[in-house]
């Protein structure tokens, strides 16, 4: 499934969600599934955020380190910036795929949305510390 047709299955239920849920406690422990769902893409919404934050600053690092090499003289196949691009878009295409398939853990049941979302927080949060990690942001 693309990533596209992962966030069709997320879209929907949001919509409805905002319209009948605006002020969900999503620290309520009796939440009803499109409320998980919701509480959910929260969650999602608020690592995808941190993870652009810290990707600007690894960029920066990496623009750094490639002018470093090139006052050294120093020239590879590409740029450390290219690179970091490069695997940036890599792991998205990982992180879709493998979401997408984690979701299908519940086809076609209420939880599906939820299973795909919590995937996708969960490994924008580790990609957003291994950024850090590159960008010694931490």
């Amino acid at each position: 499934m693309r990533a596209a047709a992962l966030l069709g299955l997320l879209a929907a239920p949001l919509a409805a969600q905002e319209e009948r849920a605006p002020q969900v406690d999503c620290a309520a422990g009796d939440l009803t599934q499109i409320e998980l769902n919701y509480c959910a893409a929260l969650a999602w919404e608020d690592a995808d955020a941190e993870l652009n934050q810290v990707y600007r600053l690894a960029l920066t690092r990496a623009k750094v380190m490639d002018e470093t090499m090139a006052l050294n003289d120093v020239e590879g196949p590409m740029t450390t910036e290219d690179a970091l691009r490069q695997a940036q878009r890599n792991w998205i295409a990982f992180r879709d795929s493998a979401c997408a398939a984690e979701a299908m853990l519940a086809a076609g049941g209420t939880a599906q949305p939820m299973l795909g979302t919590l995937c996708l927080e969960r490994l924008t949060r580790q990609r957003t510390e291994d950024l850090m990690i590159f960008g010694e942001i931490n």
